[in-house]
């Protein structure tokens, strides 16, 4: 918890893109109705001095609305959700998807995640009328050798958090120690939120407050279940078979979904400040001496 709050900001979910933000896409799909189905968003910024950083700026858990009982959405409706905030979070030329960086799907067999990959594939016409071409991700080894979509985007990664589950989680640590990846500051359920208008008066700080829309609202409190989550993932094990998951006492009780979407975004971050160092040819810093701290 310590770490989380030193990374919370007086920030606001963002639904769209504001014109030129990098955006990540995380999706954690669920069949089943005792699994979330969570898409999560993250802004990718830079700074001078410590490099690429994220920003949590979304989180939703697709529910169908028009059941009494809590259940996900069908998985084409999921679909369509998806597809609809690629849109909102496109920059430009909303066509092309401009301004995502990536769309990670986790891959594991639980929330069937190829089978929505699959879907993802074909071009389709949204609301407005518009075709638009599929996503793809031409790494995974079931698409190499796919050669029937070729206008389709190569931004989707399938990614399998359960396979490397304890790696991500490692790299999600790092970061936050780091305080590369910020969030919002806990929400206090009211539909107003306060916010630091630039210039002072009388050497005071100008605080006003914004009204909330109801999706924003719902990010909120998504984005502090998520906190929860990462605070619930416990350590198992010894330095050379260490494993992270949710102690036995709380598997029924806890889910791990939005967590699995922040350890999918934490994964995409970390591997883009590799690969900055290496361009740069700086020192690869050693992570592995951050303390833990889930």
């Amino acid at each position: 918890w310590a770490a989380i709050r030193r990374n919370e900001t007086f920030t606001i979910p963002q639904l769209a893109n504001n014109g030129d933000d990098r955006i990540v896409i995380a999706f954690d799909p669920a069949n089943s109705d005792g699994d979330n189905s969570i898409i999560s968003a993250m802004k990718i910024l830079y700074d001078e001095n410590i490099g690429y950083y994220g920003e949590i700026i979304n989180c939703t858990n697709l529910i169908d609305l028009s059941k009494r009982k809590k259940m996900n959405m069908k998985s084409t409706d999921q679909t369509k959700y998806l597809r609809q905030m690629m849109i909102d979070y496109s920059s430009g030329a909303k066509l092309y998807y401009e301004g995502i960086e990536a769309v990670l799907i986790d891959a594991g067999a639980g929330g069937h995640g190829t089978s929505y990959a699959d879907n993802l594939l074909e071009d389709w016409v949204g609301e407005d009328g518009v075709k638009r071409p599929g996503i793809i991700d031409r790494d995974y080894p079931k698409y190499k050798e796919e050669t029937g979509y070729s206008e389709a985007k190569d931004i989707a990664r399938l990614i399998s958090p359960q396979k490397y589950r304890t790696q991500m989680v490692e790299e999600l640590i790092m970061l936050m120690m780091a305080d590369l990846i910020k969030f919002p500051k806990e929400y206090n359920g009211k539909p107003e939120i306060p916010i630091t208008v630039d210039g002072k008066k009388n050497n005071e700080i100008d605080i006003r407050y914004r009204p909330l829309s109801v999706e924003e609202q719902v990010a909120l409190i998504n984005i502090d279940i998520m906190k929860t989550e990462v605070t619930s993932i416990h350590r198992f094990g010894t330095d050379i078979n260490v494993r992270y998951s949710l102690p036995k006492e709380k598997e029924k009780t806890h889910h791990d979904d939005r967590f699995y979407t922040l350890i999918m975004l934490a994964h995409y971050l970390y591997e883009l400040r590799r690969e900055d160092q290496l361009n740069k040819g700086k020192e690869h810093f050693d992570w592995t001496s951050a303390p833990r701290c889930v």
